[in-house]
């Protein structure tokens, strides 16, 4: 085999492999997403004892913080 022809046995393998990244590429961008809506899904779905704890923690902060204010009556 000459070395054009190895050159352009070459080319082709690089032309099919970006062909073949950018399938996979678009494949990995269709599973994070699918991911993120399962995850935004679960959320609402499963209660969330942390979220629930954090939205208490605020509560009682603004509320201390709004107690300590010199206007309230």
């Amino acid at each position: 085999m000459n070395r054009k022809k190895t050159k352009n046995q070459i080319k082709e393998l690089k032309k099919e492999l970006k062909a073949a990244n950018r399938a996979s590429h678009k494949r990995l961008l269709k599973l994070a997403f699918v991911i993120v809506i399962l995850a935004i899904a679960a959320v609402f779905i499963y209660p969330n004892p942390i979220r629930g704890k954090l939205r208490n923690w605020v509560k009682q902060s603004f509320n201390s913080i709004i107690s300590q204010s010199p206007d309230a009556n």
